[in-house]
């Protein structure tokens, strides 16, 4: 994504043709407050030493950076902001179908 100028932190999903996205489904209720932590405050992660292709370093640290969650439906993929898909969660929504993700899609020239 070469529109992307600062450090971002990326959660990318795929959704199976014509499903939706359950805010619900698999590890996305734990990676919420952690994308949260990382746009608003500070969070690191310490790469696991165990990988044979070896890592570029041990921990990184990533302080108020850019949060989104990466969503790929069948014809195409949305770029939402995790304060967005957050608001969602709390209005009650359960779930995000490609209409609502298309709505909520961040711009370009926004980053």
């Amino acid at each position: 994504m070469p529109w992307i100028k600062k450090t971002t932190v990326l959660e990318v999903k795929q959704v199976a043709k014509g499903s939706k996205f359950y805010y619900s489904s698999g590890s996305f209720p734990k990676q919420v407050p952690n994308l949260k932590c990382s746009k608003t405050n500070k969070l690191w992660y310490k790469h696991p030493d165990t990988s044979e292709s070896g890592n570029p370093w041990d921990v990184s640290i990533y302080v108020k950076t850019l949060a989104y969650l990466v969503i790929f439906f069948d014809k195409d993929f949305y770029v939402i902001d995790i304060d967005d898909i957050v608001k969602e969660i709390n209005s009650g929504s359960k779930s995000l179908v490609e209409e609502r993700a298309e709505e909520l899609c961040i711009k370009k020239d926004r980053v």
